[in-house]
């Protein structure tokens, strides 16, 4: 790459190939984005660029060797100061994050990494009583949570309404949830919680107005 042109493209926005690929916070792909990149610094030396997508609210930025670009080309159909930068690597952005991979031919797409599959939780049956008995009740009270029981068929409304399951971690660190069966499909007790609204703040009541203010003039 010409390193005495890219010095001289401060400013310029540019296309990326392969384009960055966004991942969500769970490391699944999201849709493509039709973004530019701006070349915001150089080194002194030439040896370092710094880019940054301007499109964003907090203002990614990332910096890369110059040796990671392959080659760039003006893009005039866009008008002055637009082209496309042919990169060595993938980039991808996650939760605010960039990180790169080698491309296996300058500007080929590099697929992320599979997702970590999703953590099963482990179903426990348990009797009416173990919640109080084994002192979950007792401690998700005192975290401000109210604790409550709904039978599997009514669980996804009162999802709707803040409820969620009680998860809690076993000996072994797998998280379980714990249910009181029934013989009858969807009827089995599952234990829910749902945090306590904030008490509204205390108002301090005025003092009483004195004698001599209370007089007319």
């Amino acid at each position: 790459m010409n390193l005495g042109k890219i010095r001289g493209s401060l400013g310029w926005l540019f296309k990326l190939q392969p384009p960055a690929i966004h991942l969500d916070p769970r490391g699944y792909e999201l849709p493509c984005r039709d973004e530019d990149w701006q070349l915001w610094g150089v080194s002194a030396d030439g040896e370092t660029l710094t880019f940054g997508d301007p499109g964003t609210t907090h203002r990614l930025s990332t910096t890369i060797g110059a040796d990671v670009v392959h080659h760039f080309d003006t893009d005039r159909s866009r008008g002055e100061r637009r082209g496309f930068l042919m990169l060595k690597q993938q980039m991808y952005i996650q939760a605010g994050s960039i990180t790169f991979r080698l491309c296996f031919r300058p500007g080929e797409r590099v697929a992320p990494p599979p997702p970590p599959p999703p953590i099963e939780i482990k179903r426990v049956a348990v009797s009416a009583d173990f919640f109080r008995n084994t002192g979950i009740q007792q401690r998700l009270e005192a975290e401000g949570f109210e604790v409550n029981g709904v039978i599997a068929l009514r669980l996804a409304e009162l999802e709707l309404k803040g409820w969620e399951p009680v998860i809690e971690t076993d000996r072994d660190g797998r998280p379980t949830s714990y249910y009181l069966p029934d013989s009858r499909p969807g009827m089995e007790l599952i234990f829910i919680k749902k945090r306590k609204p904030a008490p509204p703040p205390r108002v301090r009541p005025s003092p009483p107005t004195p004698r001599w203010a209370r007089r007319q003039p």
